[in-house]
């Protein structure tokens, strides 16, 4: 723990990989909140090849697009930046958020956007004054998930990130205990543990919302 702890290297890892995590959970929420309120709320043309369209997506492993996406951000310029790398992680993490969310959605009765929109309310004031509040439990649920996503994600940040000052937690990992002749187990270990921490601090501060949200949005109410 003392080498970990006292590399500014190793420290940098973490940096990264707090950066990725938090920038994807922003986007994802910022992206799939009115989306799935869209869905949940409004009938329009589409609808359901949209939500029959989401789902798949997750059915897809991250190995079928490691070739295009690295020609894409070669080609865009976002090889080696924190915008490319939280792009990526929010691709395979919105549908199921989007999904989840509307499940939330689906709980809360419709009769409170009718009493709010009679007085005077616009749609925007029922979504961050009505809703956000009451699946306020979702939210915490699906932000939870989608920094664990990005925080233990390996391959898109071998893609995305190539330079030692850029890359994220778990690709330093491998690259710094494990090598061609000779594995640091005692550190490998010890980081493990160190990069863990955070995920478990996590679900013990959210575990209250984390169970209410799971269980509230799994059933239409």
């Amino acid at each position: 723990f003392q080498k970990i702890f006292q590399n500014s290297q190793y420290m940098n890892y973490f940096k990264n990989s707090f950066i990725v995590s938090f920038g994807c959970v922003a986007v994802v929420l910022l992206v799939a909140l009115p989306s799935s309120f869209a869905l949940s709320r409004y009938r329009f043309r589409g609808k359901m090849a949209m939500l029959t369209a989401v789902t798949p997506v997750q059915m897809f492993p991250i190995v079928v697009i490691m070739i295009s996406l690295y020609t894409l951000y070669y080609k865009w310029g976002l090889l080696d930046t924190y915008t490319g790398l939280i792009l990526a992680n929010t691709a395979f993490a919105m549908p199921l958020a989007i999904t989840l969310l509307k499940g939330f959605y689906d709980t809360v009765s419709n009769s409170l956007d009718e009493a709010a929109r009679i007085d005077g309310a616009g749609r925007f004031q029922v979504l961050l004054k009505i809703l956000l509040p009451l699946i306020l439990p979702g939210i915490v649920a699906v932000g939870t998930y989608t920094f664990l996503s990005a925080w233990d994600d390996y391959l898109l940040a071998l893609i995305v990130m190539q330079k030692d000052s850029n890359i994220t937690l778990t690709v330093g990992l491998a690259r710094s205990f494990l090598g061609e002749y000779s594995n640091d187990y005692g550190s490998l270990m010890a980081f493990s543990l160190a990069g863990s921490m955070p995920i478990v601090l996590m679900f013990a501060f959210f575990q209250k919302f984390l169970i209410s949200g799971l269980t509230s949005g799994a059933v239409k109410g």
